[in-house]
């Protein structure tokens, strides 16, 4: 890879640990001249695993993508040159303590240091064995000896003449040591709703009467069921359910790894499911779930519960508002207005909706 003088850029590069193919070496090992003219070392390197910032410093589409996977990571660094000397071949990324890493390319002798190194195709893989957290690199400038390649056909070239130039290479950058990869980030229910249907019965005609009161629009917010039974004359049944939204435009282009459905009750018990809100909750005075049960298993402290929705929101696209819903784990549409002992009832205060969500991180 060569670059015009004086040329100011930014390079890039995926680095990891897993074993792999080995880029096709450049011919024999070049010895570092010495006298050559310096090179500047590169800037202090950065690193991240969220793929918008990876577009912004020069990565492919293709390859930034990858980051939602959670286990990959973008380091990037800026590099200032003038002169002769910025004829370069690319950039080495190196473990700053000089042990364990995969070489993909030894142009300077056997360097156990050397993870990967830049202005080759972009390699992406997972990361180190011992995971990243602690690990620390330094990246490094280096330039090659120039030989004509002259094309022999069918695709091949074959070198000729005498290699101009030398073998250098720059002082490190400073170090980057990777500490966090993801950051967790709590986003309020920016919209709520409650919902609150009454079916009864008288026993001396049997039938049936339904009332539906309109959605309550602040917390707290009432969830669950009470049943109400006067022996012999009729039966009262209130079901309470409450749907949130949540606006992830603050998100950005940043990656969602994972994420919990947290919220408190602040009196009384929780005997809800979680489930997707259906498409104008915040319009309606009685819903349904969207879909079946959320998967994830609820977790409780103290007064708060949690519920995991990684896969939901994982693929949940950030421009668009997340819509949840609590309802009654004795679904209302079956039980309706039948004999049902009061000691079925089991209600709550819901309050402090809110998604904590882990996200990407740029270092």
């Amino acid at each position: 890879m060569k670059h015009p003088l004086g040329l100011a850029f930014v390079a890039f590069v995926f680095a990891v640990g897993m074993p792999g193919a080995v880029l096709a070496a450049p011919g024999p090992v070049q010895a570092v001249n010495p006298n050559a003219p310096a090179l500047p070392a590169p800037g202090a390197p950065h690193y991240t695993t969220n793929p918008e910032v990876c577009l912004k410093n020069g990565g492919d589409p293709g390859d930034c993508v990858k980051l939602n996977a959670g286990n990959a990571i973008a380091f990037y660094w800026s590099w200032n040159c003038a002169g002769k000397s910025c004829a370069i071949a690319g950039f080495h990324l190196k473990h700053a303590g000089g042990t364990g890493a995969r070489t993909v390319i030894r142009q300077f002798g056997s360097d156990p240091s050397l993870v990967d190194s830049s202005g080759k195709p972009l390699l992406l893989e997972n990361e180190p064995g011992g995971g990243w957290r602690g690990a620390c690199y330094v990246v490094t400038a280096y330039r090659t000896p120039v030989q004509n390649l002259v094309n022999v056909g069918g695709g091949a070239v074959h070198p000729e003449g005498t290699p101009s130039g030398s073998a250098a290479e720059s002082a490190p950058s400073p170090q980057i040591c990777v500490g966090m990869t993801s950051q967790d980030v709590t986003i309020p229910a920016n919209l709520v709703r409650g919902y609150d249907r009454t079916y009864w019965v008288l026993y001396s005609n049997n039938k049936q009467q339904i009332q539906t009161l309109p959605a309550g629009t602040s917390l707290p917010l009432r969830i669950g069921m009470e049943f109400f039974a006067q022996q012999g004359f009729s039966q009262t049944n209130h079901f309470y359910r409450a749907a949130f939204a949540f606006d992830l435009s603050s998100v950005g282009g940043n990656s969602t790894f994972g994420g919990n459905f947290v919220y408190d009750i602040a009196s009384g018990t929780d005997c809800t499911d979680a489930y997707q809100a259906p498409t104008g909750f915040d319009s309606a005075t009685w819903v349904a779930p969207s879909g079946g049960t959320l998967p994830g298993k609820k977790t409780h402290s103290g007064s708060s519960t949690s519920v995991p929705i990684d896969a939901l929101v994982q693929k949940w696209p950030h421009s668009k508002p997340l819509g949840l819903l609590l309802r009654e784990t004795q679904n209302a549409e079956f039980i309706q207005s039948g004999v049902i002992p009061p000691a079925f009832t089991c209600f709550g205060l819901v309050t402090n909706p809110r998604l904590i969500l882990h996200v990407g991180t740029t270092v």
